[in-house]
Formats: structure tokens, C-alpha cells, sequence
């Protein structure tokens, strides 16, 4: 009887180090996931907070109240940064304050414009049909943030008025980037960009190439807008602009053309 006694004992103190050591067991691999998976979550988290614009800009509606006398079409938005040091992006919002004062300060005249050209054209009937537009590309990945801000304005009897702004902006590193920073991240060389630009432009008067080149390589942040949209690396420029610059003569407004430089 005691020989069975002892026995038993013997097996429920066995039993009692192995039940404890499978808790021990399942409370280590509980832990282990757990912390694994938390690890994991904040590097997602990271990640995708770093290729989500939401998390930089805001897109504000404009009071368009002011406008309705003149346009037939209005849609403007204005952009607003958060989570991004004032010191980056002043200079662009600096500009695309400049523009709608621009374009609200010339309401009146581009009334009166019209309202002159509708009477000394004899004009009968007339019905609004001038419009305006702002057009914004965002996108953004591996904490680099790329805006295209683009305004255009049709005004009746009078032609286009373009109102183009962009900037680049790597957040991780708190640094405007560069034209030379952005060809540079693609392999892209300005003399590509030039090329590329020469070769799309259609005009009713020819340009010199070397003239061309030229100009441009002087002027080149002043005539050509980087950014990037849906990874892929485009430009934006006038050939009006373009023209002016090159044969130093007026021509009529154009609305801005696009080159896809690299990409899908």
C-alpha cells in the first residue's frame, strides 16, 4: 500500500512539473507572438505613413461666392501642409496666395473686359462661358512628397491664363528637394529633360536647337516643372512661355503641356 502511495505521488509530482512546464511553454510563445506582432504593426504603421499624403497636406475649398459673376465654371482648391515644418513650404504657399489675389483682383476688369468687347462686337445673347480650374497631383512614397499645383483660366474673348507652382519635399530628411535632387533620384540629366521638351514642342515658328538649349539650360527652374505622379517622374511647360523665351517675341497663352520622363 505504501509502495502505491509513493507511486502515485510520484506520478502527480511528474505530472505537476510537466503541466507546469507546458504553461510555461505556451505563456513564452503567447508573449513571443504577441511581441512579434506589435513589432511588426509599427513598422507597417511606419511604412505607410510615410507613403500616405493625407498625412501632410489638406485640400481647402476656396470661397468661390466672388467669381460666380464671371465664370461659368469654377473649381478651386487651395493646399495646406501639416505635419511639415512651416520653413519648407512658406515660398509655396507664399505663391499660390499670390495667384488667387491675382485672379480675384482681375474679376472686375476681365468683367469689364468682356462686357466692352461683347458691345463693340455687337454681340446678342450672350451667355457666360469663361472658366476656371486648379488641378493638383499628389503623391508620395518613401517619405518623399511630391505637389503640382496648377491653376487655368479661360476668360471669354481674351484667352488663357496659366498659374503653375510644384515643390518636392523629402519629410524623413526635413529638405526641399531640388530639380537637380529629383532628375538625379531617376537618372535623369537636365540635357534629357531639354531634349525631351525640343522634341515635343510644336509652334507655328521654328526654334534653333543650340538657341533653344541654351535659353532653357539658363532658365531651366524658371520654364520646367518636375513632379511625380503614380511613380512616375513628369514635367510640365508652356510652349508659349517657351517661345517668348526663345524668339523673344509675344505669342497667345497656351495651356501647360506634359512630358513623362520615367516610369511605367
Amino acid at each position: 500500500m505504501d509502495n502505491e502511495i509513493k507511486k502515485m505521488k510520484k506520478q502527480e509530482t511528474i505530472f505537476s512539473v510537466i503541466l507546469g512546464i507546458l504553461i510555461l511553454l505556451v505563456i513564452f510563445v503567447v508573449l513571443f507572438v504577441v511581441s512579434n506582432k506589435d513589432k511588426d504593426n509599427t513598422l507597417v504603421d511606419e511604412v505607410n505613413y510615410f507613403n500616405d499624403y493625407n498625412n501632410y497636406v489638406i485640400l481647402e475649398d476656396i470661397d468661390t461666392s466672388k467669381y460666380m459673376d464671371l465664370y461659368s465654371s469654377v473649381n478651386l482648391k487651395k493646399v495646406k501642409f501639416k505635419n511639415v515644418s512651416s520653413l519648407l513650404y512658406d515660398s509655396f504657399l507664399n505663391k499660390e496666395e499670390e495667384y488667387i489675389k491675382s485672379i480675384e483682383d482681375n474679376i472686375d476688369s476681365n468683367k469689364k473686359f468682356i462686357e466692352e468687347y461683347i458691345k463693340e462686337n455687337n454681340i446678342r445673347n450672350y451667355k457666360l462661358n469663361s472658366n476656371i480650374d486648379s488641378t493638383i497631383l499628389l503623391d508620395m512614397k518613401d517619405g518623399v512628397l511630391s505637389i503640382l499645383y496648377l491653376i487655368e483660366e479661360e476668360i471669354d474673348y481674351k484667352g488663357v491664363n496659366n498659374y503653375i507652382n510644384n515643390i518636392v519635399i523629402d519629410v524623413k530628411n526635413n529638405k526641399v528637394l531640388s530639380n537637380g535632387d529629383i532628375l538625379s533620384s531617376y537618372n535623369v540629366s537636365t540635357e534629357q529633360v531639354i531634349n525631351e521638351v525640343y522634341n515635343n514642342y510644336t509652334m507655328d515658328k521654328e526654334l534653333d536647337k543650340d538657341v533653344f538649349v541654351s535659353k532653357i539650360s539658363d532658365k531651366f527652374d524658371d520654364y520646367i516643372y518636375l513632379y511625380v505622379y503614380m511613380d512616375s517622374l513628369y514635367l510640365k511647360y508652356n510652349k508659349s512661355d517657351i517661345s517668348k523665351l526663345v524668339n523673344e517675341e509675344d505669342v497667345a497663352s497656351v495651356r501647360y503641356s506634359t512630358v513623362k520622363l520615367s516610369g511605367n
